[in-house]
């Protein structure tokens, strides 16, 4: 009663083509060497925080997440979160979901260092854009153009911060977390770095890699033995 109108009036005929979403997805992971198995897919309106998920054979997308920042039932969420809620940010979510749920985080018995979980979740973001259709890279990290810019201007500089503070070996919960979860900043950081610069740097690390190394798919790259090596920073060489 409360979305249904909302949802309609945005996905209706004239919407947004969530087929092609969800299509190109699949072709474009089958290219990376991800094989997703055998599913139905069912665009949904549910009271459920999570937006996308997953019961049995059965992908559930909630279209009632993805309407417009300023929509009043989304009041409750803060502001860092109500900014993605938009019609733009879904297909990059579709594709995440589906790389995700395949190709989990695998922890070594330590938990995994900061650098390890900034490494998945850069892989991740390169499957936000690699499977989804003329991508654009501020969309797929969750910024604004203002946003991205930032990050990238100040890149180098994040990453002095990050070496200098000690993070990277971090195995602590607490410190890879606020590198990587979605946050108003990046306070670990810099408080004036927007949210998730963790993985804005690991994705900056995965590009790397990839411009060394065309050869390598999104499947070697969302595998332990690429984020959990020990000698993983020698083989991306990266340098900002």
């Amino acid at each position: 009663r409360v979305f249904t109108p909302a949802v309609d009036s945005i996905y209706g005929h004239d919407g947004p083509p969530l087929d092609s979403y969800v299509g190109y997805a699949l072709a474009a992971a089958r290219l990376e060497g991800i094989a997703l198995p055998e599913r139905d897919y069912a665009a949904v309106v549910y009271g459920r925080r999570e937006a996308i998920g997953f019961s049995d054979s059965v992908m559930y997308i909630a279209l009632n997440h993805y309407i417009d920042p300023d929509y009043p039932g989304y009041q409750r969420f803060p502001v860092y979160e109500r900014v993605v809620k938009t019609p733009a940010q879904l297909p990059y979510d579709i594709a995440e979901a589906l790389v995700g749920s395949q190709l989990p985080y695998q922890a070594p018995s330590d938990g995994g260092t900061a650098l390890s979980h900034m490494l998945y979740e850069g892989a991740l973001a390169c499957a936000r854009t690699a499977l989804v259709e003329n991508a654009d890279e501020a969309e797929a990290l969750g910024y604004s153009e203002r946003q991205y810019e930032r990050v990238l201007d100040h890149e180098a500089e994040l990453w002095r911060e990050l070496i200098s503070r000690e993070l990277l070996y971090d195995t602590d919960e607490t410190a890879w977390r606020r590198l990587v979860s979605p946050a108003p900043v990046t306070s670990v950081l810099s408080i004036y770095s927007p949210g998730r610069a963790g993985r804005f740097l690991g994705y900056r690390m995965v590009k790397r890699y990839l411009e060394a190394h065309p050869e390598a798919d999104l499947a070697s790259l969302l595998s332990p033995e690429f984020y959990n090596a020990p000698d993983v920073l020698e083989k991306i060489d990266y340098n900002p």
